[in-house]
């Protein structure tokens, strides 16, 4: 987390406040892990995915995550049935991860579903 990020100084001609960017010096900066909401490997993985040169990377990172994908088709779409450690992703951290979803999920996709824009 960054405070202290802005600094306010009134307009002697004006009156108004306006608001100045403070230098990087002079933020405060805190590392609050207790407050994330996205878990830390799929966070690396996003960054790295900024960087096109970093891609392999990520998706090597994503593949840990993934032990089996299976898809099926049914009257509403497309089921694509994940399993592993991604599927703790689908929860908060601290929070408990349901037993139904300890290590697999089914993801329903309706029409138009591609499973190739996954890329994983």
């Amino acid at each position: 987390m960054v405070g202290n990020k802005q600094t306010y100084l009134r307009n002697p001609e004006t009156g108004k406040r306006v608001a100045r960017v403070r230098d990087a010096g002079e933020r405060i900066v805190a590392e609050l892990p207790e407050l994330r909401v996205v878990d830390q490997k799929l966070w690396d993985a996003v960054q790295a995915l900024k960087d096109p040169q970093a891609r392999t990377e990520a998706a090597d990172i994503l593949r840990t995550l993934i032990e089996r994908v299976t898809l099926q088709t049914n009257e509403d779409g497309h089921v694509v049935g994940l399993t592993g450690d991604i599927v703790k992703l689908l929860t908060l951290p601290g929070s408990h991860v349901p037993a139904s979803f300890e290590s697999s999920v089914k993801v329903v996709a309706g029409r138009g579903f591609e499973p190739l824009t996954f890329r994983l």
